[in-house]
């Protein structure tokens, strides 16, 4: 990348030169590139990209006029006539044949009397080799590109290439974008804003017969295709890379015209300062010049600005809760490390975005070792023997029970049976016949393919009175912090450096199935009687055996955004499940949580 020193002089800081060629960086002193990426991440889909034939020569493909000239040279060949040698270069000698300029589509149009034919003519210089010799696959520049696309970032691409290298690389990433490669296709087009992608070649594409390559055709432009030009320069701002403006009359009078500019314009260029004819448009239309490398290092370096602004802004991220989405525990199974199937269940679940298997490390000793002394030092394993404290225990079949059940343990221990390279479960307590149990499992991908790798968290309350909602509010703000930051550092060990959590989910359940080395079958089991909800008012009758909330986390670094989480995640939930007016709790439930009962914030 440049020396951002170098952006001083001419096309640097407003000195009295780029006051008069008009050229300006966006503050004095300030490097463009900063400029560029900070607005392209804070305004997403408003620039279009205009690259010229410099982004893909970098990829060994020709412009449409050498190919012209290679094609004259092979004519030249199969005559027997050597133009070095001779003097002349292929557009001279071909004048001097046949009295006509030399034009692409002419001349392909003389070789080739059938699409089929031409298109043969053309696929050696914008396709492989048969031998695979040919460099002609998207340069780190287009894939870049694409990735920023896919990103949101950029939504129009103008080029005045004819190969195909851009829609390969939107291809490679998911991305089938619209193409408009010909005047009769403006008509029919997707509106751009209804459009993932659309790629304008406004000079045609190999394939196709109507390309513009001579002077005349690259003087003006049909109607829709000018109508369709000026749409784009005046909705959007604008990035040139590897445009000259010298050959393009067209195309610079129509961004030379540009009236209601609403965003800037931004000229990547190897050649300070610019050519006459760009220099000349920049002036008129106030452009902030950016010199480049290549278009390979630019579109790279633009990328890497964008993704770590991007990453900023997703750690300061508010979180957003999910209309759908709740992971809740099985209904009907015992999970592993129990032999039976508490009356209560309070599941916290953590799902991190997609991971194949191959891309995750292995659970090994150093890993167990750090989530042990996590757990360990956890504030959960204290909230479950105050649990235990307060809560008569009840037999997890019959909820007939009130002598204490024996602990154990109370430590965290590994499950016989669950654990191998892809899966850690251990167990607090007992087996969840009776009192307050708690399993921890992490599971990575070839575990459960479905998803990526997932961090949760069940307690099991097995209780004869119902479980307040201060304890309950308490378990969820405790089992979100557990799972999603205080493991969030050992499960990370073991994943890509990019991956982030994808989704937090809580849940209630109490299931009516009862399994147990007592009994089997149903049982009555409800959430009506297994929770005190007299916080939110009366509890709908058709509250069900299960209920919960999901969530996009956002920044979970603080207690007081996990506690704004489950408030805001139980505030939704209750309304889903048919509460008339939670507010009043809500306010308790904030106040327990650490919260401001008025503005649901963290007091200073």
């Amino acid at each position: 990348m440049p020396n951002p020193s170098s952006f001083a002089g001419p096309y640097g800081r407003p000195d009295a030169n780029s006051a008069r060629r008009g050229v300006l960086t966006p503050t004095g002193g300030i490097n463009p590139r900063d400029a560029l990426s900070t607005s392209i991440h804070a305004n997403p889909g408003v620039y279009a990209v205009l690259i010229g034939s410099g982004v893909s020569s970098a990829a060994g493909v020709m412009t449409g006029f050498q190919i012209a000239e290679d094609l004259v040279r092979r004519v030249a060949t199969s005559r027997g006539v050597d133009l070095e040698s001779v003097g002349l270069t292929p557009a001279e000698w071909w004048t001097e044949e046949t009295g006509e300029e030399l034009s692409y589509d002419s001349l392909l149009g003389q070789l080739g009397q059938t699409r089929a034919a031409r298109q043969g003519l053309l696929r050696t210089y914008f396709e492989p080799s048969p031998d695979g010799t040919a460099p002609r696959e998207p340069t780190a520049a287009h894939r870049a590109l694409s990735n920023l696309v896919l990103g949101g970032f950029f939504r129009v691409i103008i080029t005045t290439n004819f190969d195909r290298l851009i829609e390969r690389a939107l291809q490679d990433v998911g991305i089938a974008p619209q193409v408009i490669a010909s005047s009769n296709a403006v008509n029919s087009m997707t509106p751009l804003i209804h459009s993932p992608a659309t790629v304008v070649k406004i000079h045609g594409d190999y394939l196709a017969t109507d390309l513009r390559n001579s002077y005349a055709e690259l003087s003006s432009y049909p109607p829709p295709l000018n109508r369709l030009l000026d749409r784009i320069f005046d909705d959007f701002g604008l990035l040139v890379i590897g445009w000259s403006a010298k050959y393009d009359v067209a195309l610079a009078n129509r961004i030379g015209q540009i009236r209601n500019r609403r965003y800037p314009l931004y000229w990547g260029t190897r050649s300070l300062p610019l050519p006459t004819e760009a220099e000349q448009i920049a002036n008129r239309q106030g452009s902030y010049v950016v010199a480049l490398d290549s278009a390979n290092e630019f579109f790279e370096d633009v990328k890497a600005r964008v993704d770590r602004l991007q990453a900023v802004a997703a750690r300061h991220r508010e979180f957003t809760i999910l209309r759908q989405g709740v992971q809740y525990p099985e209904q009907s199974a015992v999970l592993p490390g129990w032999v039976a199937i508490p009356l209560l269940v309070v599941h916290t679940h953590v799902t991190y975005e997609g991971v194949l298997a191959e891309e995750t490390g292995i659970i090994g000793p150093e890993f167990r070792h750090d989530l042990v002394a996590t757990l360990r030092a956890s504030p959960v394993a204290d909230l479950l023997r105050a649990l235990r404290v307060h809560l008569i225990p009840a037999e997890a079949s019959t909820g007939n029970r009130s002598d204490p059940e024996p602990l154990k343990h109370q430590d965290w221990v590994p499950v016989p049976g669950y654990q191998s390279i892809d899966r850690a479960f251990y167990n607090w307590g007992s087996e969840a016949m009776a009192g307050v149990d708690a399993l921890v499992r992490i599971s990575l991908p070839s575990v459960n393919p479905s998803y990526g790798p997932t961090t949760s968290l069940d307690i099991g309350l097995s209780s004869t009175q119902a479980v307040s909602m201060e304890l309950v509010g308490r378990a969820l703000r405790m089992g979100v912090a557990l799972c999603a930051v205080e493991l969030e550092p050992v499960v990370s060990n073991l994943l890509p450096e990019s991956v982030e959590i994808d989704r937090v989910s809580c849940s209630f359940s109490a299931s009516q199935f009862s399994v147990s080395p007592s009994a089997v079958g149903q049982r009555d089991n409800d959430l009506r009687s297994r929770v005190d909800w007299s916080w939110f008012g009366s509890t709908p009758d058709n509250f069900g055996p299960i209920c919960g909330f999901a969530a996009r986390p956002g920044n979970l670094l603080g207690p007081g955004a996990i506690s704004e989480l489950v408030t805001e995640g139980m505030n939704h939930m209750l309304l889903s499940h048919g509460f008339i007016d939670p507010r009043e709790g809500l306010r308790r439930l904030r106040d327990v949580l650490g919260l401001d009962p008025k503005t649901g914030k963290v007091p200073l």
